[in-house]
């Protein structure tokens, strides 16, 4: 039987939310179609007519999917048009017979420079056979903030957990506020949308390194602002009424306890009170939320510095991101330092 691939059509919705449903079976698809129309077709970023997703058919079935997204992406002074790619995925019985090297084959053929990331082991194998390596990355900064993250249960007697749960979470809480002194001029505001001053912020941000992805404050609003499947905290960092920075995190049940993430850590050139402040703020703000632990991605010396004195430990970063580039010449080594990458699952890119 023939089998295609083509670029995903209108008409394929019913039959893509299908392949959806096969593929994650304890998803609710309601919720999910709002996640994934928010995340390929509400992107500010996305030109007109650009082609989001791939997807291979056999007889009117889909059997194979790939997601794209547009990146703005500024590489040693010049301007790309990038895509990540997202949800690589393969019907079981279509495994193994070069699907999604064809899928990605085709992806290439239009995009100036790739990138992945969130990847699982099967999909890496894929990305490598065409040649894609990774991008380093610095390690995962985390921070207990409760003995429950630990040891999952202290004993099976629940108020002598809670007793313990309470005093571990305000032990840490006192250790945080006695390594914080706020900084003369500061001021500190929690946000519901991204401030008109952050698209300078951003502008000054993307001038400091050879590579960066292109972000505005449309784009920050969509990405966190707009996400429907969790709610993102904005928290912000003031001097004398210029915006000097912003925190983006969140809290959620993971295996049994609440896990806090800093998806987004954006500051001015050498501030580091800003630094220093919108981590404890952000902090704080996760002790009131009741989780158990907090995990950052830091990308600069500086940030590892100021976690490592809030004491946070350090540990071997998840296999994340790669890139590709497709045709010879380019410079990738800055795509090391400053690729805005977060934490997060295939729902959090």
């Amino acid at each position: 039987m023939s089998i295609v691939v083509q670029p995903y059509q209108p008409d394929m919705r019913d039959t893509l939310l299908a392949f959806h449903e096969r593929s994650f079976p304890q998803r609710d698809m309601g919720t999910y179609e709002r996640v994934w129309r928010w995340q390929y077709f509400d992107n500010p970023h996305e030109p007109a007519g650009a082609r989001r997703i791939w997807v291979v058919t056999r007889q009117s079935k889909i059997i194979a999917h790939l997601g794209t997204m547009a990146a703005r992406v500024k590489l040693n002074g010049e301007t790309l048009c990038g895509r990540w790619s997202s949800d690589l995925m393969v019907d079981e019985g279509y495994r193994d017979g070069g699907l999604g090297v064809w899928l990605i084959r085709e992806w290439l053929k239009s995009c100036e420079l790739a990138l992945a990331k969130g990847l699982s082991p099967e999909v890496t194998r894929v990305y490598e056979r065409l040649g894609w390596h990774r991008v380093p990355l610095r390690p995962v900064a985390q921070l207990p903030l409760t003995l429950r993250c630990l040891t999952g249960r202290l004993t099976r007697n629940r108020p002598v957990n809670a007793t313990a749960e309470g005093a571990t979470r305000w032990a840490r809480r006192a250790w945080t506020n006695l390594r914080h002194s706020r900084a003369a001029g500061l001021e500190f505001r929690t946000v519901e949308a991204f401030p008109q001053e952050t698209d300078e912020l951003m502008e000054r941000v993307a001038g400091r390194s050879g590579m960066s992805i292109l972000r505005d404050r449309c784009f920050l609003q969509w990405r966190y602002g707009d996400c429907p499947a969790r709610r993102h905290v904005i928290e912000t960092a003031w001097r004398d009424q210029l915006l000097r920075g912003f925190a983006v995190f969140s809290v959620r049940p993971e295996r049994g306890f609440r896990r806090g993430i800093i998806h987004d850590l954006e500051i001015d050139a050498e501030d580091g009170d800003a630094l220093h402040g919108l981590l404890v703020q952000s902090l704080k703000h996760m002790h009131d939320a009741r989780a158990d632990e907090v995990a950052v991605l830091p990308r600069t010396e500086a940030e590892q510095s100021v976690l490592a004195s809030l004491g946070f430990v350090f540990r071997k970063p998840p296999h994340m991101m790669m890139h590709d580039v497709q045709y010879p010449g380019r410079n990738l080594a800055a795509l090391t330092t400053n690729a805005n990458v977060q934490l997060g699952d295939g729902d959090d890119w």
